[in-house]
């Protein structure tokens, strides 16, 4: 298996959330586009589909649902420990 993209687990989860592309990548800061390529470059380092897209809707798959119950609590308590440290 590939190495993973924390980030790109972050910013699937928040799709998964808003069911949306567009909500999502607003929710984080960055364009449309570039959330679509970083969750596809996450299903392919995964080799599953985590999300059903279609022109109007975004649906999780159960490989999604799965990856969003078991990893989702964890990266949110990562993101708190990691919000304790000083930054610039």
């Amino acid at each position: 298996m590939k190495k993973i993209s924390f980030t790109a687990v972050r910013y699937f989860l928040v799709v998964a959330e808003e069911r949306s592309f567009k909500r999502a990548a607003a929710q984080l800061g960055i364009s449309s586009s570039a959330l679509s390529h970083s969750i596809q470059s996450l299903e392919d380092d995964l080799g599953i589909r985590l999300l059903t897209r279609t022109t109007r809707s975004v649906s999780v798959t159960q490989a999604g649902l799965l990856l969003r119950d078991n990893v989702g609590s964890h990266i949110e308590n990562i993101d708190a420990i990691l919000k304790k440290f000083p930054h610039d």
